[in-house]
């Protein structure tokens, strides 16, 4: 059946339902972000969409296709900024934990391959 949007309880119906999708999504975005693994992934998605690089490519295709993937990545930063503000924060700290971590370990094994 057609939806006539004139009709207020129709309209009203449509609203609680878009709202309990909503909320349903809200609940899993919270759920991946209480879990150290969850926000592990959700960072280096985030980072593998591209949202910290430039955005300039010589190929206008590879550029749009680039600016897409950002887009994404930008309305996965906010959303999680949004609804998991605490997870947000922790998952920075996590990721730059982590980055300095990666950096002693490549440098020990930098060091490990000159002494060959």
């Amino acid at each position: 059946m057609p939806r006539d949007v004139s009709n207020e309880r129709q309209n009203a119906k449509v609203r609680e339902v878009a709202e309990r999708r909503a909320m349903r999504r809200r609940d899993a975005l919270r759920a991946v972000m209480d879990d150290a693994q969850g926000r592990l992934w959700v960072r280096e998605l985030i980072e593998g969409c591209g949202i910290f690089l430039g955005g300039y490519q010589p190929d206008g295709a590879r550029q749009y296709f680039d600016a897409g993937q950002r887009n994404i990545g930008l309305a996965l930063y906010a959303e999680c900024l949004r609804d998991a503000p605490q997870s947000f924060r922790l998952m920075e700290d996590e990721a730059a934990s982590r980055s300095k971590s990666d950096a002693r370990e490549d440098a020990a094994a930098l060091k490990e391959l000159d002494g060959e």
